[in-house]
């Protein structure tokens, strides 16, 4: 039984000690918290710098964007993007004629359709859906 009491008082110094280590630890944390705050010139708000714990290298914002993808859709091979007034474009290569493109609200069907119709692609000029006029040549009878 004297043993079981001296383990007891053993553990309970163990956790007062693990408490007075945890609670230092957390007014350390909070010191960093208060002193690792980034004020953007001309901002009213604070950026706090968050601390991975594993690695312990700093997170910013720029890491957690997403990377730029290709263009799924073959159109996207006779029109150029830009931006008019933060509003997503797309110019004709051809005949420089633009649309909206907007990757969030317009798909590509309407510069697929402009293809179709273009006057410069390269495609459509070398059609010609004329009809076509076949040669006969004129069989005479000699006898």
């Amino acid at each position: 039984m004297i043993d079981v009491i001296k383990t007891l008082e053993t553990i309970k110094n163990n956790v007062s000690k693990a408490n007075s280590k945890l609670q230092e630890i957390v007014i350390d944390i909070q010191k960093m918290e208060d002193t690792s705050k980034v004020s953007d010139v001309g901002s009213t708000e604070s950026l706090p710098i968050t601390v991975d714990s594993n690695t312990n290298n700093i997170d910013s914002e720029d890491s957690k964007k997403r990377k730029a993808m290709q263009p799924r859709s073959d159109v996207w091979n006779h029109f150029d993007k830009f931006e008019v007034n933060g509003v997503g474009k797309a110019r004709c290569r051809y005949c420089k004629q633009a649309y909206a493109a907007n990757s969030s609200k317009n798909g590509t069907t309407g510069l697929k359709n402009h293809l179709l119709r273009c006057k410069e692609y390269p495609l459509k000029i070398a059609e010609d859906n004329s009809q076509t006029k076949l040669n006969f040549q004129s069989c005479q009878n000699d006898e």
